[in-house]
């Protein structure tokens, strides 16, 4: 499965920054627990996550 998280507005010098975010914490979950993989840009309109784990594990 891919899933693609996106994030507008966060001002330039916070960006890269924050640990503790909703978006943070799915990227952790799916990793650990999903078996997924994680990429992560910064864009001039904000974030972009993409996720991807297998459909198997789904029912984990």
């Amino acid at each position: 499965m891919k899933m693609t998280w996106r994030e507008t507005g966060a001002p330039a010098n916070v960006r890269g920054k924050s640990d503790q975010g909703f978006g943070r914490r799915l990227e952790r979950a799916s990793v650990a627990t999903l078996h997924g993989k994680v990429e992560r840009a910064w864009f001039d309109h904000g974030l972009e996550i993409g996720l991807e784990f297998p459909v198997g594990d789904l029912g984990r």
